[in-house]
């Protein structure tokens, strides 16, 4: 039987994978990487670009093209049998990964390449980075550790995978565990009609009659922002909160507090020994901000920055609450705060969110998206009907004037064995190999909207059009790429506080009039947004601006000070930790039994541990780029096209700060991001 992985594709042949396929797949193009690494180590000649980088850059290519898809399925299509495979598939890599990074002959031939000047001024600037990048990994793998120390980190390394899958696995297990039948429809009042049918539907797939809710990400925000029943919304809040915890109603076998210590220190234990201070310091060494005190810094300037007007937000809604629902309101619960927020904001512009949905079709939505990608960068989408994971997967191709250059996938709906939350992969990265042929860049972009009911038409709500504007953002950095080598191609080797902006950027356009009316078109009447509707939802962008700001500095802070200098003995040390960072900077009061560190994927399993300060500082850059398109006209296609130029196809290339300067003109600056949200 062939092994559909290890034949030749264009696009991954999904019909054809099945199980026993992927872990043969893994071991099969392991064995041909060690023995294409013992080729590399016993050759004669001097080391060159395609006797050496070329090469490793290849097998390491077809390796992650394999493991890619594993990683894809693991996160789309989650099953036990298939958390095995990807398990044992990461033990296997890592092996590979210390094998590699901690061979002294291959060291000494990258090393020697880069020490021949005349040899490494022939290298253009793209090959010198892989090179600088190459060394830099040996350094960071410990390539100069005796050789006990090298065992000791290998062991250190692959626990850390360990731990970081087993803490997603609990997340992912502990959020899709809890159910609530509910059988008066009256407890949930003020839920919007598709919400309702939503999940009366997820009732009726296990038998039963009632509205079932769930703890996936739409139906848990859909109850925290519009259900009237305070008991209900207090209820689902508590448990989303204490996922994978060690509070006292939660699942203990689920229980992350020990794995997250575990990680935190192995994490430092790893850094230690490979000569930084702190995890903090090491895995700021390879960001665009070097400093940890450099990135604290600006995290405070932030929360200085946006304080009072934050204070302010929160004074308003009290009053609000306590002249329309009751005087005696003191404070406000998160499970109060969402929901009474909800009903100022419709108060004060008109409409909520949910109200805006009926304009904003799903294909009216992507067809304006596609729209503005014309407008600004000169290129074409067309959709093609292509072997997927499932049959809500659409695929695109993607034309600029002369060629096709890349395509993406669009998995759009929440299911049962699939991740929450939403985010961008690579399928395949663009390389050219050394027979010259190139393979064309493809993304995968995720997101959990609700599916809609047979015969019904997909409508979003504008917080889902920023998001997945923003996944689009992602996709198309790592289509636009030139690039041709793969370890730095489209997002690949971009510092982690740098990957963000061309997402973020994605977002402002989402909130452009002549934006809202090309992606609007009213499901009934064909209509788009309305004038009045368009000026309301421009209105209502910063709206609790500074607290949005300050929530983010909060576990931004914790991120930094956790990876820093702190290394707990157990969960208290770090639950403490965060009630000296909230008292600090937080406005609104946090339950002391909130566990929101124990479903922190993003840090503990996601690859932003001691680097979530990306998403502000990248939308810091990002308020920065976008005034050029303001200026200059949001869909000036010469502005577009610098920004394709001097950022987007670089890839991970060169220095970031040198790209942005070239095409903002100046240093950014933390004022523009702040204007941005109307905090100055």
């Amino acid at each position: 039987m062939q092994n559909p992985l290890l034949q030749k594709w264009s696009l991954p042949p999904f019909s054809k994978i099945k199980l026993e396929h992927m872990l043969i797949a893994i071991e099969a193009t392991l064995k041909h990487c060690y023995s294409i690494i013992d080729q590399i180590n016993n050759e004669k000649n001097f080391p060159t670009w395609d006797n050496t980088c070329q090469v490793f850059e290849e097998i390491n290519d077809d390796l992650y093209s394999i493991f890619g898809i594993i990683e894809h399925l693991h996160a789309v299509k989650n099953s036990k049998p298939l958390r095995k495979i990807y398990q044992k598939s990461l033990i296997l890599i890592s092996n590979y990964h210390n094998f590699i990074y901690q061979n002294k002959i291959l060291y000494k031939r990258f090393l020697l390449l880069k020490n021949s000047v005349n040899c490494y001024n022939m290298l253009n600037i793209a090959q010198k980075k892989v090179l600088n990048n190459v060394l830099d990994n040996f350094k960071l793998s410990g390539i100069d550790l005796l050789e006990k120390e090298k065992i000791l980190y290998k062991k250190i390394y692959k626990d850390i995978i360990n731990y970081e899958n087993i803490y997603e696995n609990n997340v992912m297990d502990s959020t899709k565990s809890w159910k609530k039948l509910i059988l008066d429809k009256k407890l949930l009042s003020g839920l919007s009609s598709d919400t309702i049918n939503q999940i009366e539907l997820q009732a009726k797939k296990i038998n039963e009659k009632g509205w079932l809710l769930t703890l996936d990400t739409q139906i848990y925000h859909q109850i925290i922002n519009n259900c009237d029943n305070e008991r209900l919304r207090k209820e689902i809040y508590y448990f989303y909160s204490i996922r994978a915890s060690d509070e006292k109603l939660n699942d203990s076998k689920w229980n992350n507090s020990k794995i997250i210590i575990k990680i935190i220190s192995l994490r430092h234990k790893l850094s230690q020994l490979t000569g930084f201070q702190s995890y903090a310091e090491r895995s700021l060494s390879k960001k665009m901000i070097k400093n940890v005190t450099v990135a604290t810094n600006f995290l405070y300037e932030l929360a200085k920055k946006s304080k009072e007007k934050a204070k302010k937000e929160v004074n308003e809604l009290l009053k609000f609450c306590r002249n329309r629902y009751s005087s005696q309101i003191k404070f406000l619960h998160p499970w109060n705060f969402y929901y009474f927020s909800e009903k100022r904001k419709k108060y004060m512009y008109g409409l909520n969110d949910e109200e805006y949905r009926p304009y904003f079709q799903e294909k009216y939505v992507i067809q304006g998206f596609f729209e503005i990608l014309y407008r600004i960068y000169g290129i074409f989408i067309q959709e093609k009907k292509v072997e997927t994971w499932n049959n809500d997967i659409r695929f695109f191709q993607v034309f600029d004037k002369k060629n096709k250059i890349g395509g993406f996938y669009l998995d759009l709906y929440t299911r049962k064995n699939k991740r929450n939350g939403a985010w961008m992969n690579e399928c395949i990265s663009m390389m050219r190999k050394k027979d010259m042929s190139v393979k064309k860049p493809i993304a995968y972009v995720v997101c959990n909207f609700s599916k809609p009911m047979i015969g019904k038409k997909s409508l979003l709500n504008h917080h889902e059009i920023i998001t997945l504007f923003h996944e689009l953002g992602h996709a198309f950095h790592h289509i636009l790429t030139k690039i041709e080598i793969s370890s730095i191609s489209g997002i690949k080797n971009v510092p982690w506080d740098v990957v963000e902006l061309p997402s973020q950027i994605m977002e402002y356009w989402c909130w452009e009039p002549e934006v809202l009316k090309l992606i609007s078109k009213h499901y009934k009447t064909g209509k788009s947004l309305p004038d009045s509707f368009i000026c309301n939802l421009i209105k209502s962008k910063n709206y609790n601006s500074a607290l949005f700001i300050l929530r983010q500095v909060e576990l931004s802070l914790f991120d930094l000070l956790i990876h820093n200098t702190f290394i707990p003995d157990n969960i208290n040390q770090v639950i403490e930790l965060f009630e000296n960072i909230k008292k600090e900077i937080t406005i609104l009061p946090i339950p002391s039994w909130t566990r929101f560190m124990h479903s922190f994927t993003h840090i503990f399993s996601g690859g932003y541990g001691a680097g979530y300060y990306s998403y502000l500082w990248s939308n810091m850059l990002a308020a920065n780029a976008y005034a050029r398109f303001v200026k200059e006209g949001i869909f000036n296609r010469k502005t577009g096209e610098d920004f394709i130029k001097n950022f987007l196809q670089k890839g991970g290339s060169e220095n970031p700060k040198t790209m942005l300067e070239k095409f903002i003109g100046k240093t950014p600056n933390i004022n523009q991001m702040l204007k941005y949200y109307g905090i100055i």
